[in-house]
C-alpha cells in the first residue's frame, strides 16, 4: 500500500465530504427541509448538516478498503467501477424510499452523485496505475 494511494483516497473523501456539505447548504437555502424517515422508524426527522459528510467519510473509507482488495487483481479497476455504480444505484433507490418529498429525493441523489464524484475517480485512477 503506497502513501500516494492513501493520499489520493483521503483527498477524494475530503472533496466528496465538502461537496455534499455545500449541496446540503444550497438545498436548505432553496427551501428544502430534508425530512427523512430512517428504516424501522415511524417518524420523519430533519437531516442535520453533519450527517452527509460523516456518511461520506465512512463510505469513502469502505470504498478505499474495497479498492485495496481489488488493487492486485487484473480487472481491479473495472470491477471497482462496477461495484461503485451498483452502490450508487442502490443508494439512489433508497433515497426514494425514505424521503418525505420528491425534492428531498432529488437533493439526496445529487449528494450521492457528488460524493461518488469525489471518491470514485481518484481510487479508480490509482487502480489503473497499479496494474
Amino acid at each position: 500500500m503506497s502513501p500516494s494511494f492513501l493520499r489520493s483516497a483521503a483527498t477524494g473523501i475530503l472533496i466528496g465530504a465538502a461537496l455534499v456539505t455545500v449541496i446540503w447548504v444550497v438545498a436548505r437555502v432553496t427551501g428544502e427541509d430534508f425530512l427523512i424517515q430512517a428504516p424501522g422508524s415511524d417518524t420523519k426527522e430533519k437531516l442535520p448538516i453533519y450527517f452527509p459528510p460523516i456518511v461520506t467519510v465512512l463510505l469513502g473509507a469502505i470504498a478505499t478498503g474495497v479498492a485495496l482488495v481489488f488493487r492486485w487483481r487484473r480487472w481491479g479497476a473495472r470491477v471497482f467501477y462496477a461495484v461503485a455504480a451498483v452502490f450508487l444505484i442502490l443508494y439512489g433507490i433508497a433515497a426514494f424510499g425514505g424521503a418525505d418529498t420528491t425534492g428531498t429525493c432529488i437533493w439526496l441523489n445529487v449528494m450521492h452523485v457528488a460524493a461518488a464524484i469525489g471518491i470514485v475517480p481518484p481510487l479508480g485512477k490509482m487502480l489503473d496505475r497499479s496494474i
